[in-house]
C-alpha cells in the first residue's frame, strides 16, 4: 500500500509541474520521415532493430499529429496512430510533459511521464516519453521504471532523419 502511495504522489506532483510544447515544436514534426526503430525484446531481453518510415501529417482544427508508419522489412506491421496533443499543450497523449529543454539547430527535448503497465506480467510503471524534435531529426524514445526502482529501461526508440520524398 505504502509503494501505491509514493507512486500517486509522484504522478501528483508531476502533473502540478506540467510544462508546455511550443508551437515551433509543433510545425516542425509534420513531413516524411526516414530511421530506424530499435525495441528491447520481452522475451531475450535484446535489442533489434528495423527500418521505419514515418509520414507526419496535423490533423486540421487541433495540435494534433496523424503518423503513418511503415516498415518497409514488415509490412504486415504498417499502421496509423495519433500524437494527442491537449489544448492548453501540457499533455501528449494523456501523458503530462514535465520537461521542455531548448538543444542545439533549432531543436527541442519534450519528456513525458505517466503511469501505467508494461511487460508481458502487465507490472504497474512509470513511463517516460522522450520527444527529440528539430527541422531535421525527430527521435522518440519509451522508458519504463518499475514501482520500488530508480533504474529506467529504455523499451524503445525510434530515430528519424527528414526525407525530401513526398510517399514512403
Amino acid at each position: 500500500m505504502k509503494s501505491k502511495l509514493c507512486f500517486i504522489f509522484i504522478f501528483l506532483s508531476l502533473l502540478s509541474n506540467a510544462q508546455i510544447i511550443s508551437i515551433k515544436d509543433l510545425k516542425n514534426i509534420p513531413g516524411f520521415w526516414q530511421g530506424k526503430l530499435t525495441y528491447l525484446d520481452y522475451n531475450s531481453g535484446k535489442p533489434y532493430s528495423m527500418p521505419v518510415n514515418l509520414e507526419v501529417e496535423p490533423i486540421a482544427g487541433t495540435n494534433n499529429l496523424l503518423l503513418s508508419i511503415s516498415y518497409p522489412d514488415e509490412p504486415n506491421a504498417n499502421g496509423m496512430d495519433t500524437l494527442f496533443i491537449s489544448k492548453n499543450r501540457k499533455f501528449i497523449n494523456a501523458s503530462a510533459i514535465v520537461r521542455r529543454q531548448e538543444l542545439p539547430n533549432k531543436t527541442a527535448l519534450i519528456v513525458t511521464r505517466s503511469k501505467g503497465r508494461d511487460g508481458n506480467d502487465n507490472s504497474e510503471v512509470l513511463i517516460r516519453y522522450s520527444y527529440t524534435i528539430g527541422p531535421s531529426e525527430f527521435k522518440l524514445k519509451k522508458e519504463v521504471q518499475l514501482l520500488n526502482d530508480t533504474t529506467w529501461i529504455k523499451r524503445n526508440e525510434f530515430i528519424f532523419s527528414r526525407t525530401l520524398k513526398k510517399k514512403l
